[in-house]
């Protein structure tokens, strides 16, 4: 059985070695080129993949299994998840600004993770309202055997709860994203000469 040491050199690289690594680079190290090449074609196979599959969600955005999961919120966390992994090949492919790797790392992520959260949220929320009203309504027919006036319509309660989970989902997306934005800004305003030397 060959063993893994025939393909990779596992010893403790030196501090001389990291830094010999580092100002080699990647973008324009021949030795690199294998890579390159391999990330140029993930990349479109990724581009053309992501395209053909927002399309065709999309396309079918009145099915009843799209409408249950909000079409909205699932297609805007598409597009920003297709935008997110674009910028993460790009640092392999051309220089990038430590601004743009910012973006990604700290508030990109941010807003697709939130949205990705909000997603099992709000599927959590929908069920225990409309649980409490099947209950409610369950409750007032076994005490007086059939609705009453002051009972709320089952479609005006769901369009109501409705828009009370989509500003609760709206406000559980935006605030993280814009902590992130204010402490990303803070930081390379306050500590910029360390931050881009950092970066990101």
């Amino acid at each position: 059985m060959i063993e893994k040491r025939e393909f990779f050199d596992f010893n403790q690289a030196t501090s001389e070695e990291y830094n010999q690594y580092l100002e080699r680079g990647f973008l324009d190290n021949e030795d690199h080129r294998f890579e390159r090449t391999l990330y140029k074609i993930l990349l479109w196979i990724f581009i053309f993949y992501g395209i053909a599959s927002l399309y065709l969600f999309y396309k079918l955005r009145n099915s009843y299994n799209i409408r249950q999961r909000h079409f909205m919120l699932t297609f805007i966390g598409g597009i920003a998840s297709y935008i997110n992994i674009i910028i993460g090949f790009l640092p392999q492919l051309i220089p990038v600004t430590c601004s743009l790797t910012a973006f990604s790392a700290n508030i990109l992520n941010t807003f697709v993770n939130s949205i990705f959260l909000m997603r099992s949220l709000r599927v959590i929320l929908y069920y225990h309202l409309n649980l409490f009203k099947v209950s409610a309504i369950n409750k007032k027919k076994k005490k007086n055997n059939k609705y009453h006036d002051n009972i709320n319509e089952p479609n005006y309660y769901l369009l109501k709860m409705s828009k009370r989970i989509n500003y609760i989902i709206i406000s559980l997306i935006a605030i993280p994203t814009l902590i992130a934005v204010i402490l990303t800004v803070v930081l390379y305003v306050t500590d910029y000469e360390n931050m881009s030397e950092k970066c990101p």
